[in-house]
């Protein structure tokens, strides 16, 4: 049970980060790196930030959880994003921190799962996508932030 667990938790993270993404992409976010030192991945972090600015009282609320992203860019660096939804009006900011969820993937598996080349069961079965620590506060990023509509047939 714990390992079906893990896994549609993993989905479902990278399925919800991919939505973010895709979003800043049509919003005009450039996803592109212009130096070669930021990750593509940053404006899903700047969303989450200005989505916890405007609503972070309720989300707090309703998640009680917080994560730690852990993004490793071309160059081998990691970069870290905490999120942390456990109190207070809650806060995104870049840099580590203790978290009860820590996600582990590299810069180009996450712009693949956005591109839709890369699904989430697939990283985490090929060890892309990794999920360390509360897998049940993992599930709650679901509800965090907007999910893509159902097609109408």
């Amino acid at each position: 049970i714990f390992f079906i667990k893990k896994v549609a938790c993993s989905i479902i993270v990278f399925d919800t980060i991919s939505f973010l993404c895709a979003m800043a992409h049509r919003n005009g976010v450039s996803m592109a790196t212009a130096s070669g030192k930021k990750l593509q991945c940053e404006p899903v972090f700047d969303m989450i930030e200005t989505k916890i600015k405007s609503e972070g009282k309720s989300m707090v609320k309703k998640v009680n959880a917080s994560y730690l992203f852990k993004v490793k860019g071309t160059d081998g660096a990691v970069t870290e994003w905490l999120v942390d939804l456990k109190s207070g009006s809650g806060v995104c900011k870049k840099g580590g921190g203790k978290a009860e969820c820590t996600i582990t993937i590299n810069d180009g598996d996450l712009m693949d799962m956005v591109s839709g080349k890369l699904t989430g069961q697939k990283a985490f079965f090929t060890g892309k996508l990794k999920v360390a620590g509360n897998t049940a506060a993992a599930l709650k990023l679901q509800s965090i932030f907007p999910q893509p509509g159902k097609a109408k047939l």
